[in-house]
């Protein structure tokens, strides 16, 4: 196998361009099936998603390492963080977005941890991070699952179980485990944007939470006592039923979003399939777009690294061809030309 190729999340579309588009798919190289098989449109993709995901059947042979291992509730939030996926009942999420709105003046809007790694504000522009309010549990709790590293041990089973199509998971030695993928990609970058863009974060009165706590019981908790200090309305957005449960035995406020139960076949634009591949690699620790391997960790792999990609593929000439492409296109950007 070549050398890998770092790339770019807005380079990625230099890389689909030399791919054979008309017989494209994406897949994870350890499972028996694809996940997306895109075709191409004037304006983007129809990705199909076949109808018989074999998630369950593929994570089943990996014993012992099976929340390591991408599954259907992995697939979904990628797609929905994407911004490709959407809550079935969006329409009603933002009716009831606006209704709070005029109903009650000092309206603001809360968000508990699923919604985060959902990336809920950054795909919906019904509300802004200025109107968010976060609680500093919900950091805890993503924080509690950053930086768990696979051992070599680990990475060897999980070689032997893989077989033939292992070869890939040698570049996750030492880099993050899946739920801390989804916790720093996902959840914390949610954090940070919603930060940076104005939201304002309470307090939770010194508790801290850990996945075998009940997170959910503190958010509410703590929603509730900020209620009764300030005339604000925090309203909080869940996908969560235990947290419905919650909200309304003690009458906070609140908006369901339902997921959906399936992933079907959707039209997406040209960045959102870009963005779509992006998530996976970085969520999946790796997929596979036609002959090339595309890692979100790699060995080497830096907090710079956190918006870059590797490219790794035994076609001599896709290699060749995307090093001449990617040099053309930086040397552009960097005379200010295309941007």
């Amino acid at each position: 196998m070549m050398s890998g190729t770092k790339i770019a999340l807005d380079e990625l579309q230099v890389l689909i361009n030399l791919l054979d588009s008309d017989n494209m798919s994406v897949s994870y190289p350890l499972y028996d099936f694809d996940l997306i098989r895109p075709r191409p449109r004037s304006d983007g993709y129809m990705l199909d998603i076949p109808r018989n995901l074999n998630f369950d059947e593929n994570v089943s042979k990996f014993a012992g390492y099976e929340r390591e291992m991408p599954d259907f509730y992995d697939f979904r939030t990628c797609m929905i963080s994407s911004g490709i996926l959407d809550f079935i009942n969006l329409g009603e999420i933002k009716d009831s977005v606006l209704n709070y709105r005029k109903s009650h003046r000092g309206a603001r809007f809360g968000l508990d941890t699923n919604m985060m790694y959902n990336n809920f504000v950054r795909n919906h522009d019904f509300i802004g991070p200025e109107e968010v309010v976060l609680i500093d549990i919900v950091l805890d709790e993503i924080k509690h699952h950053l930086n768990k590293k696979y051992t070599e041990y680990q990475i060897s089973s999980m070689e032997r179980l893989a077989g033939p199509r292992g070869e890939p998971l040698g570049e996750l030695y030492n880099r993050r485990m899946k739920m801390s993928r989804k916790a720093a990609n996902l959840a914390l970058a949610e954090w940070n944007y919603l930060r940076l863009g104005g939201a304002r974060t309470v307090e939770s009165k010194g508790k801290y939470c850990t996945e075998n706590q009940d997170c959910d019981r503190i958010i509410v908790e703590t929603f509730l006592g900020h209620d009764k200090k300030t005339t604000e309305v925090i309203i909080l957005l869940t996908a969560d039923e235990g947290m419905i449960d919650y909200c309304k035995a003690d009458g906070i406020e609140h908006i369901k979003c339902d997921l959906p139960h399936r992933v079907e076949s959707v039209e997406c634009e040209f960045r959102d399939f870009n963005r779509l591949i992006f998530v996976l690699a970085k969520i999946f620790g790796f997929v596979k777009v036609g002959p090339a391997v595309i890692y979100g960790e790699y060995r080497g792999y830096t907090s710079n690294d956190d918006d870059v990609l590797k490219v790794v593929t035994d076609n001599s000439e896709m290699h060749r061809r995307l090093e001449m492409e990617l040099g053309i296109c930086r040397r552009l950007r960097g005379l200010g030309i295309g941007q």
